[in-house]
């Protein structure tokens, strides 16, 4: 480390250009990358991927993607199956009706029970419009549906609008962009660092996370081209990468200030410091690097990205750490100490008197320090890993929120909301034979929850069985299996 210290501090102009040049570009490109990143939790080769991707490429929507639902509610007597909110309800659906749009409601006769309450006072109907990339499949068929319904009234009441995604938009996510995270994040270190330098020190830490960070969507940008990369990989780089880049830079600038508070000339300094803390950094980085790229080796796709983002940004902290840091610090170091003229003392008081404290009643400390974890790991017992369930996001008082509420809280199942699409191979000549199988009423036993399903098949006769849970004791209606069963879809 010394040799190579000596060597980056003779090409100090060199270096610094370089870091410019790269972090510049990177910062201007990173909202391409961003725009580039993959929103796709897929697994590919599994069953029900393959069933929701051949959905998809069929349908052009439903699958993986959960439709969005219309609720009417009427008040009492009035009633959902009277002949003229029943007309009025399909003439406000016939709005929906058009190329590339499924709309599937109670006047369906296979799907009426579990899409209507039990008091026959509240119904829904399941909208799947075209979906579009990224994370709101449905950002342009939402407004648009809302729109459409917004001056309709069926028995002088409004139609709702909700849905998994609906829920989403409006209160289950946050919409603010990477940069907002970052600054965030890098305001509360930099009220930290200046506490703990009380001068314009504080500042260079900060540098190298931007330079690190800017690197690393650069070289994100460059990945994205040969493979898909998720798009969680951006909170990889920006927030984890913010307290790495940050970290590796004050274990060398406290070194070197050791160095200075021991009178030690400044140039040495810089070399001595890179010599030991640089070292470490340099060895701690590759380990990182070493250990989420690790998750390559999954068999998840999304996570295989995660782990190549995990392989950039300490490897990147790394070189920021023994290349712009070092240069900066012999050059410019001695004049950031200001406003602070007291010179560092490299032994701490504090933390001496701590230190001998823990040393002197090590076994005490060692119990207290594995009750503290212990305390902390407790809540992961009780960890449900999963979807979030619909009440997690329905707690708001948007419209949507208030929709579900509206048609859960009158006995129509959450499942309605979340359905499980079951597509078959069963050929146009054949669905006539399966159909009327079905209708003939056989019945399979479901455990305690019952399903109902709806058949629908599209032009090239591939039919889809639409199931939901409907919270109900019973059986369970399904299409019949002569066709061939094909695949499950849907949220597996």
């Amino acid at each position: 480390m010394r040799w190579w210290t000596a060597g980056v501090l003779r090409l100090r102009w060199l270096v610094v250009v370089g870091w410019i040049v790269v972090t510049v570009v990177g910062g201007l490109l990173a909202p391409k990358t961003i725009d580039g990143l993959s929103y796709d939790f897929g697994l590919p080769g599994q069953p029900a991927y393959e069933a929701n991707e051949q959905i998809l490429e069929k349908f052009g929507n439903g699958g993986s993607v959960d439709p969005l639902a219309v609720v009417l509610s009427v008040p009492a007597p009035a009633s959902v199956e009277d002949p003229a909110v029943r007309s009025e309800f399909a003439g406000a659906l016939k709005r929906l009706q058009q190329p590339g749009w499924r709309v599937l409601s109670a006047s369906d006769a296979e799907a009426g029970a579990a899409l209507t309450s039990k008091d026959r006072r509240t119904t829904v109907a399941l909208v799947y419009p075209p979906i579009v990339g990224g994370p709101s499949a449905y950002a342009a068929a939402l407004p648009q549906v809302t729109s459409m319904l917004a001056d309709v009234r069926v028995s002088g009441q409004p139609l709702q609008v909700t849905g998994v995604e609906a829920l989403r938009e409006a209160g289950g996510g946050s919409d603010r962009p990477i940069i907002v995270e970052i600054a965030f994040g890098a305001g509360g270190a930099l009220l930290v660092l200046a506490l703990v330098f009380g001068s314009f020190l504080a500042l260079v830490p900060l540098l190298m996370a931007v330079a690190a960070i800017a690197t690393t969507f650069l070289l994100i940008l460059a990945l994205s081209t040969a493979i898909d990369v998720s798009f969680i990989i951006q909170y990889l780089v920006g927030l984890i990468g913010l307290g790495v880049a940050i970290d590796y830079a004050l274990l060398v600038v406290m070194r070197w200030r050791e160095e200075r508070g021991q009178g030690v000339e400044n140039r040495q300094a810089v070399i001595t410091a890179m010599a030991t803390a640089g070292r470490a950094v340099l060895f701690s980085g590759v380990t990182v690097a070493i250990s989420l790229l690790a998750l390559v080796v999954v068999p998840v796709p999304f996570l295989r990205s995660v782990g190549f983002g995990g392989l950039l940004i300490p490897l990147v902290s790394v070189a920021v750490a023994v290349t712009l840091l070092p240069v900066i610090l012999a050059g410019i170091g001695p004049r950031l100490e200001w406003p602070r003229r007291k010179q560092h003392q490299a032994e701490s008081r504090l933390w001496k008197r701590i230190g001998t404290v823990v040393v002197r009643h090590r076994v005490v400390a060692t119990l207290l320090a594995v009750a503290a974890l212990a305390a902390m790991f407790a809540p992961a017992l009780g960890l449900r890993l999963g979807s979030p369930e619909l009440t997690a996001i329905s707690t708001g008082d948007d419209p949507s929120s208030k929709a579900y509420r509206a048609a859960t809280d009158a006995g129509i199942s959450a499942g309605v909301f979340r359905p499980v699409e079951i597509l078959t191979t069963a050929g146009a000549r054949g669905d006539r034979r399966s159909e009327a199988s079905c209708r003939g009423g056989r019945r399979h036993r479901a455990g305690r929850r019952g399903l109902e399903a709806r058949r629908a098949a599209d032009r090239h006769g591939l039919p889809v069985h639409r199931s939901f849970d409907t919270g109900r004791q019973g059986h369970r209606r399904a299409g019949p299996r002569c066709g061939g069963e094909r695949g499950h879809g849907g949220r597996r």
